[in-house]
């Protein structure tokens, strides 16, 4: 039992010290010494309407994001997530074979990410409409989850939520005075680990059709095109830099000027000096196009050049974000 005690304290530690992506390995890690699994998820999840859900955060281990993907597009629904919806705070265990061996979509499925056996618990509700979910996997058929692997569950992943939760409140919390921008911690590949409620507001003003927890294609694109990392849109500017294997993005909303997007990319670029071919290559325009664009932006903001530009520029820019 001491040893439990001992990574019970080690989460809480992991807690106060790490983001909200690195509390996940970490916590993930821990708890692979004491049940041994292959892979797994953790999840926070708002549910809507009793039965709707929206994946706010994600983390995966050991599996690709195609799971999530293909898990969306099954016909079978999932009573495992079913069953443990209804037991809420308790471990359930679970053989694919027995559960889903007459849905040839979901045994597929289960082979194609090698989940063999199924341990989940879902958290009583952290708040009105939200839980955590933790969902670990064994890809070998004969490696059953037994009772013990039940009750260690029901000690250890409750307190996985609560350190998790304190990782997400610590990294939500805002700076003094009013907060000018939203914090967003995702990985690499674009999947979300954690986003507060104003974060995907505003993600959803700019794609309204998009939900959590893939950050919009259009976003990723134009960061990865973009060798300072920006985003400028319609209604939002997003900053990112990475941190170890984490993208840090933060969100604010435009400020009110007539600039168009494209004119906003344009005078971002050249104020920092760049010319117009170099802006030009850089967003795949012509050069008579860039001028334009720029001329534009010069009549709109009431300057004349690049120098007069660049020394209004950090006005216009959210300083947050510059």
């Amino acid at each position: 039992m001491e040893i439990y005690n001992h990574l019970i304290l080690g989460l809480y530690g992991a807690a106060q010290e790490c983001t909200p992506t690195e509390f996940s390995e970490q916590a993930l890690s821990q708890l692979k010494t004491a049940l041994h699994f292959d892979s797994g998820v953790m999840m926070n999840i708002d549910v809507v309407g009793g039965d709707k859900l929206t994946i706010r955060s994600m983390h995966l281990s050991n599996q690709p994001l195609e799971q999530l993907l293909a898990w969306d597009q099954l016909e079978t629904p999932d009573y495992v997530l079913d069953a443990a919806f209804r037991q809420r705070g308790a471990t359930l265990t679970n053989i694919s074979r027995d559960t889903f061996g007459a849905h040839a979509d979901f045994m597929d499925y289960c082979h194609r990410f090698e989940i063999a056996h199924t341990l989940i618990q879902i958290s009583q509700p952290l708040a009105p409409n939200s839980v955590d979910l933790m969902s670990l996997w064994r890809a070998r058929p004969e490696q059953r989850y037994v009772e013990r692997d039940r009750k260690l569950s029901d000690l250890l992943l409750p307190h996985v939520f609560q350190a998790s939760r304190v990782s997400r409140r610590l990294f939500d919390q805002p700076d003094a005075g009013p907060p000018q921008h939203v914090s967003v911690l995702a990985s690499l590949h674009g999947c979300l680990h954690t986003a507060p409620a104003d974060a995907i507001t505003l993600l959803q003003r700019e794609w309204r059709e998009w939900s959590p927890p893939l950050l919009p294609p259009q976003l990723m694109r134009q960061l990865a095109s973009s060798q300072q990392l920006l985003y400028n849109g319609d209604h939002i500017v997003v900053k990112a830099e990475t941190l170890g294997p984490a993208l840090h993005l933060q969100i604010a909303q435009r400020p009110a000027t007539k600039l168009t997007a494209a004119e906003w990319n344009v005078a971002q670029l050249a104020a920092q000096g760049l010319s117009y071919k170099d802006i030009a290559r850089q967003l795949d325009n012509s050069p008579a196009t860039v001028r334009n664009q720029l001329h534009s932006v010069y009549n709109k903001l009431g300057v004349e050049n690049k120098t007069q530009l660049a020394a209004l520029w950090p006005a216009v820019m959210p300083q947050t974000l510059s």
